[in-house]
């Protein structure tokens, strides 16, 4: 099973109060695999942690790339932000601050250098003295163009304190495990790695991945574009499963790849790329049944738009005896209960895909 949580407090509605929701629901599907993706927090993690118990054990979860002890920000270049924080997010507690950060001050983020605006959105679970006293020299000890700062701190700042926000869970006895990083800006990217040992296969190996997607709207920082980073991303990806797998090995590819087909309401998204990795022999099985979107634009959290979206979530089959199943989970809508009162949401602005093999 692959699910994108859409746990990106700040950017998507109630991501605290989806996250045990989440976490729960995901436990009570208990497959065999999990693969999950934008689990930004340590504390949402360990609420999936805690859910999945005994059912899923064996878990392989990166560490962040490159969490600051420095306080990166200085006085003066944060001024304009807590003054636009205490006009209109005063109120706000911790589970609101980001997303009224977002919505009401992002035209001061490009004041701000690199190192601060990474420091600020490492863990937005806070309230906004306490994200200020981590991250400002209330002392003056960064210089006013904090050039010598910036060149003591790595010059790639993530978002989320440099977490990669996937994980690989599974009730299986994991025989070997691997991490790949992959180059990309903004969230760090990874690809890991199981090789299990299964009821049914004596051996299959297991590849979870979230890669970067191409966002039209916000500029690429640096060289290339988000065009090429993907690129590079599929090209490494699939060099790492043959590197692993060989060319007879029994592979599940799982995650939220940004790229794949079209279908009936379904729109391709960088079909180019998509091809590249069924050209690796791996097969689609939500293809064979009814495909539907998994990022779909009516979705609550998506602004309930029109009826079509992408197919990009995947569980890709190669190698495999039986027959697959597969289908969508995960995609009723939710109530949750808000500072504001009850709403009616989603799981995340993603939906899931369980494969089983019949």
């Amino acid at each position: 099973m692959t699910f994108n949580a859409g746990l990106a407090v700040g950017i998507l509605d109630h991501a605290a109060e989806r996250a045990p929701e989440v976490a729960r629901a995901l436990a009570s599907e208990a497959p065999d695999v999990l693969c999950v993706q934008e689990f930004w927090l340590e504390e949402h993690w360990q609420m999936l942690v805690k859910a999945a118990g005994d059912r899923l054990p064996e878990r392989i979860h990166p560490e962040p790339l490159s969490a600051q002890d420095a306080k990166p920000c200085t006085s003066s270049e944060i001024a304009p932000v807590e003054a636009c924080i205490n006009q209109h997010c005063a109120d706000e507690g911790a589970a609101d601050l980001a997303r009224c950060a977002v919505r009401h001050c992002r035209h001061v983020a490009p004041t701000l250098s690199t190192s601060c605006l990474g420091c600020l959105s490492r863990n937005p679970m806070r309230v906004a003295s306490e994200i200020l006293a981590d991250c400002v020299d209330r002392a003056g000890g960064a210089s006013a163009s904090n050039d010598a700062l910036e060149r003591a701190i790595p010059e790639q700042q993530y978002a989320y304190g440099g977490a990669y926000g996937i994980g690989l869970l599974t009730s299986a006895r994991v025989l070997e495990r691997e991490i790949l990083p992959l180059k990309s800006t903004q969230h760090p990217r990874a690809v890991l790695y199981a090789r299990i040992e299964t009821a049914r296969l004596p051996e299959l190996h297991v590849f979870c991945t979230h890669l970067t997607p191409v966002m039209r709207n916000v500029p690429y920082s640096g060289a290339g574009s988000w065009q090429k980073e993907q690129a590079e991303q599929v090209r490494a990806l699939l060099a790492f499963i043959e590197r692993k797998a060989g060319k007879h090995g029994s592979i599940a590819l799982l995650g939220d790849l940004n790229v794949g087909p079209s279908a009936p309401l379904v729109k391709a998204t960088f079909p180019e790329q998509y091809a590249r990795v069924l050209a690796l022999g791996f097969v689609n099985p939500f293809m064979a049944s009814a495909p539907q979107c998994t990022f779909c634009l009516d979705n609550p959290l998506s602004g309930r738009a029109r009826h079509s979206g992408v197919l990009i979530d995947h569980v890709l089959l190669k190698n495999m005896s039986g027959h697959a199943v597969a289908r969508r989970v995960l995609d009723s809508p939710i109530e949750l209960v808000t500072a504001n009162g009850r709403v009616q949401s989603a799981y995340s602005d993603h939906y899931g895909l369980l494969v089983e093999l019949r």
